[in-house]
Formats: structure tokens, sequence, C-alpha cells
């Protein structure tokens, strides 16, 4: 959808409940004769059907990718070499992956399709996000009296939930417990998932090993689920690797339907973005003056390329002759030249021109712009003289090649490596 400008697109909502889909709605996948799915946390995608060949991708738990040639007699490249890696197979659009008991061709395996169905289909995120309080990591839903004995302060907590779902305000919750203030505590009206995996919760950076020796996500962290439902009286939340953590130790992160806007078809740089709502100005005797109108939060118009200076603030001008305050939006803007390697380059190319300061994209082909939006360029911004990248967060500068992408990834804190941030999308 593109919006014209002035037109207002949909702020933040609530994370929605999500229903556990049938497995009618998980296979077959659209679009495929045959795939391989992923088991385990990585199924490395190798240049040559080797181990030793080292990697350039990776599946994760229930992904899926086309074999190449549509049919196993077509991507058949030799035996493996164990359970795990029985048979190696070549898949779109390029590589070769192992499959055995940690690769499965079969799409009806009860493990592959409990695994399909934690993915959000249709959906820009692949995963519901949160912010970890600090919380124990179950395997299935435990009894009250494991809970007691694995959570820190556990009456006293189930306490404040209860007091405080029976309260409207921040502040009357912050008053009870104010680290439960933005912690959904409402039931989810779903029901637990039919079968939880049997596999249990998956090894990796998600969990350390807490102070009573129980798997922990550290205060802190971010969380990435894919379900919340209802049993024994909590809410519960399905993590992305199979893990059971309660709600209630869970701020969920607000979804955004915010997106950017696709160039062409009369629509060009220089465009605006508004962070928040502004209002909109108009030239007048002294200066300017306030129409009464606001451009909405997350909206966009189209520029015609004029600044105005007044009074020390330099001001955009809109196609409808309406200012806005330049240092107030994000305003992409057209790059006068591809970097070096693009103009090199023959046939088709895309990059991406990024500006941390102003905290816009702009996608090319080659030397047409294709698609601006506003992005979160990293809370450290620039590099700082006498100290490293990871020390203050900042964001390199330069022209960089791209070697890899990342559906999503895990990583962890520059300040712990305790705390975690799982399955951040797009990297």
């Amino acid at each position: 959808m593109t919006l014209a400008a002035g037109d207002v697109p949909n702020g933040p909502v609530s994370a929605p409940t999500r229903s556990w889909p049938a497995v009618a709605e998980v296979w077959p996948v659209e679009g495929a004769t045959d795939q391989v799915f992923s088991k385990v946390r990585f199924l490395w995608i190798r240049p040559e059907p080797t181990v030793s060949a080292g990697w350039i991708g990776y599946l994760s738990l229930g992904d899926s990718v086309p074999l190449r040639g549509g049919s196993l007699k077509s991507a058949d490249a030799g035996p493996g070499s164990g359970a795990s890696c029985s048979r190696w197979v070549a898949i779109e659009p390029r590589g070769y992956v192992c499959i055995g008991s940690h690769g499965s061709l079969d799409g009806n395996h009860p493990d592959v399709v409990e695994l399909r169905k934690r993915r959000a289909k249709h959906t820009p995120l692949p995963y519901h996000y949160g912010e970890s309080l600090g919380t124990t990591v179950y395997v299935n839903v435990p009894p009250r009296r494991r809970q007691f004995f694995r959570e820190a302060a556990f009456d006293a907590h189930m306490a404040d939930v209860e007091q405080a779902r029976r309260v409207t305000t921040d502040q009357e919750v912050a008053a009870i417990n104010p680290a439960l203030v933005g912690v959904d505590l409402r039931p989810t009206g779903q029901p637990p998932p039919p079968s939880l995996l049997h596999l249990g919760p998956q090894s990796g950076p998600q969990k350390a090993a807490g102070k009573n020796g129980f798997p922990e996500v550290v205060g802190g962290s971010t969380m990435a689920y894919s379900y919340s439902f209802d049993a024994d009286d909590r809410c519960w939340v399905m993590t992305w690797d199979r893990g059971i953590i309660p709600k209630d130790r869970v701020r969920v992160f607000p979804q955004s339907a915010f997106h950017g806007v696709a160039l062409g078809d009369g629509i060009g740089l220089p465009i605006v973005f508004f962070r928040q709502a502004q209002p909109q100005l108009r030239r007048s005797a002294e200066g300017v003056a306030p129409t009464g109108g606001t451009w909405p939060r997350h909206s966009w118009a189209a520029l015609t390329g004029e600044t105005v200076e007044l009074a020390g603030e330099r001001y955009l001008v809109a196609e409808n002759g309406l200012l806005c305050r330049a240092s107030e939006v994000s305003a992409p803007r057209l790059r006068d030249e591809p970097p070096v390697a693009i103009q090199r380059a023959d046939g088709r190319r895309t990059w991406v021109d990024i500006s941390i300061t102003e905290g816009w994209l702009v996608a090319y082909e080659n030397r047409r712009p294709v698609y601006a939006t506003m992005v979160s360029p990293g809370r450290g911004g620039l590099p700082q003289a006498g100290k490293t990248l990871l020390e203050v967060a900042a964001t390199p500068v330069g022209d960089f090649g791209l070697t890899g992408k990342f559906h999503t990834a895990t990583m962890t804190s520059n300040f712990s490596a305790k705390v975690v941030h799982s399955e951040v999308p797009y990297t």
C-alpha cells in the first residue's frame, strides 16, 4: 500500500493474540514441490556438499527452503557422514544442506509440523517480541509447587500480579509494583498448544544458567515468542526456541504498522517522514505560523526540495506549500553518485544509502531509487574518537559490501554477554 501525502498509516498497536493455526495452514508450503525443513537451531548451508566447506547461511527451527530443481532426484548430491547428516541435497538458489536427524524432507513429520506452527505467517515480523524482566525457562507448564521453588519471590510476585489486574492505570500499577508497568496481565483467551514439543527448549545463547542452576532469560534481554496461552490460572508464552515462560515476567513490545514508501508511479524524492506528530506551518508576515492542522505521527509528505531559514530554524517546504521543522523529521534525499563499486559493475545491482544522523534509508537498483523509509540507526550514533564501536554502540560509516543477510539472528549485548536479543529480524 502506498500512502499519499498527508494520509495516516496505522500507529503502534498491541501485540495481537494469535490462535494456534491448524495444520492445513502450515503444510503444504505454497509454491514449492519439495522442501528441506530444519529441526535444529542451525542447519548449515554449505557452498559445497561437505562439512569442511565452511558455511554461507543456515536454516533455523521450522525454516524451509525448496530443493534445487524441485525434486530429490534432481537435488541429490551424495551421501553424508552420519545420523545427523545422511544425505546431501542442493537447495535454491544455491548451496547444499545435509538431511538426517537435523533436517527432513517430510513436511508431515510431527516435529516439523509443530515447529512450523510457531512461525508468524504473512506478517512483517517473524515473532512477537518483549523485554524479559528476569525469568526462569520451563520445558512445559510446571505445577505450582515447581514455580514456587524456581522463581524468585514467587508468592509476592503473584500477589502483585493479582492486585495489578484489578486496577486500570499505570500509576496504580506502579504503586503496587513498578516492574509490572507495561506488562500485559490480561488472560490471553487461548488454550495451551495441542502438543508442546517433546524435544524441549533448544540450548543456545538465549538461555543462561541462573543462580539456582536452572535456565533463565536475564532481565533486559529481548525475547522472541510465537504463541501466548492460558494454563493453570497463569498466562504463558512459547519462545521461538520452544521454551515456556510466564507472560507476567515479560514486557511485550507494541507492534507498529509503519512502513516506508515505494518510489515510482509519480512518487519520488525528496520526501519527509514524521517520527512524531507535529504542527503544520505556513509562512506569515512574522515568519511562520501554525495552520491548525497536524502532520500525523508516522505519516509522510512529498517535498519541493526548497528549504527556508527563519530565525535560525530550517524548514522544509511540502508540495502543498506547508512547512515542517527540519530538525524534527527524517527527509530521505537522492544521492549524487552511487558507490564506485556500483558504478563499475555491469547488470542489475542493488544497494542502500543510509543516514545515521537523520535516520533514513533509500534502496536503489543501479542509479534508480525504488524505496525510502525511516530507520532507527542505533542509539550510539556516529563513531567517537578513542572509543570502540561496542563501547558506545556506534554504527560504522563508509561503503560496505554485503556478505550475508539473515532473516533473524540472536545477538548478545555489548554490556553483558548474559543479556541477549533473540531472533532480531532482518540482520
